[in-house]
């Protein structure tokens, strides 16, 4: 397939100003969110801050730009091809994964195979962890992202299409997820939304945006401002979690909502549409370039795995299931009201004896 046309970003005076300005912001509010945190943990007994790390890795800045240049790419190419299936029997169910709520189409590992054939031919020495090759299951998924890291200092974190149902009822909230990790950290980042024709991108450090403007997280300075978003899990138990989370915050916040991709909702986390996204599930392709978006562009993102940090958070990592990213603004006062109904927790009772959905 063609490549489609990149836009080129124009240097002009005030570009470059706003792009600096998104950077200084970004700095700030990851500095001041984690010190926040930090600050909170100190108080909480569990003793944990001392085991976070903040260091950041730097990877070549050379190789960087070719790995994004590559990214948005395939992408790109990979969301056309299931933009163009969408609403026809292409896109029908070819079969179910864990649940009946976990689908696969004929599409998903041909979006899969066009990115795996593009960063191959250009990174023939990377490493390639694509939702498509794994099991079901958290085990599995640990296990291939812990196999991938091994591999190489590069390693590409991909889901084809985030929102295969939705993609199923030509429902067009579904992206391509690229996320690209250096020594484990994640780096570089495109999500690709066809029915949109939007591109948003990132490089570590230097800004995120959504085509060639750059994005920033929304101004909400508390819960009750903030327009929030939930994930709605296809398993039993991780959804009993996100109800709860639904049910405390449909009170305390603007309104809630569910949109079925969580690709798409850290990215519009990132441009300011959303406020806040939470779910207590999910694998590192789902999250993995949505949360360098969300960072880049002055966001904040904790992951709160049971076997963790728990309800305390900390910084997000590519191996983190259970997740928070806000703007930053907000971050701890929502933490706070998770964290009363165990909204990120997926406990023994959410599973133990239930085979339907209730809510």
């Amino acid at each position: 397939m063609d490549v489609a046309p990149r836009r080129r970003w124009r240097r002009g005076p005030t570009s470059i100003l706003l792009r600096a300005a998104v950077q200084i912001k970004m700095r700030c509010c990851w500095t001041l969110g984690l010190l926040g945190l930090l600050a909170g943990l100190g108080g909480s007994g569990r003793g944990r801050a001392a085991a976070f790390s903040t260091a950041r890795v730097s990877a070549p800045t050379e190789v960087l730009a070719s790995v994004t240049r590559v990214a948005k790419d395939a992408a790109r190419q990979a969301g056309v091809h299931f933009r163009e299936a969408m609403g026809t029997a292409r896109a029908e169910v070819k079969k179910t994964k864990n649940t009946n709520q976990d689908l696969l189409t004929q599409i998903d590992p041909e979006c899969q195979a066009i990115i795996t054939d593009i960063v191959t031919e250009a990174f023939p020495d990377h490493a390639f962890l694509g939702e498509e090759d794994v099991a079901p299951g958290p085990d599995a998924s640990r296990a291939a992202l812990q196999a991938a890291l091994k591999k190489s200092d590069w390693v590409w974190v991909v889901d084809p299409i985030d929102g295969t149902t939705n993609f199923v009822h030509a429902f067009p909230l579904s992206a391509v997820s690229i996320g690209v990790c250096y020594k484990g950290e994640v780096v570089a980042a495109a999500i690709y939304d066809p029915a949109a024709d939007e591109m948003f991108w990132a490089e570590r450090g230097t800004g995120a945006f959504l085509n060639d403007t750059p994005m920033m997280v929304g101004s909400q300075e508390n819960l009750i401002e903030a327009l929030v978003c939930a994930g709605s899990p296809p398993n039993t138990g991780p959804m009993r979690a996100s109800m709860r989370g639904v049910c405390m915050l449909a009170a305390k916040s603007r309104s809630v909502r569910m949109l079925g991709s969580a690709a798409i909702m850290l990215a519009w986390v990132a441009c300011g549409r959303l406020t806040a996204y939470f779910e207590p599930d999910l694998n590192s392709w789902d999250t993995a370039a949505g949360a360098l978006l969300v960072e880049e562009a002055g966001g904040m993102g904790t992951g709160h795995d049971r076997d963790g940090p728990g309800d305390a958070g900390a910084p997000y990592t590519v191996a983190s299931r259970a997740i928070l990213f806000t703007n930053g603004k907000i971050h701890e006062e929502m933490r706070a009201e998770l964290a009363k109904v165990q909204a990120l927790s997926v406990l023994p009772e959410d599973v133990d004896n239930v085979t339907t959905i209730s809510v």
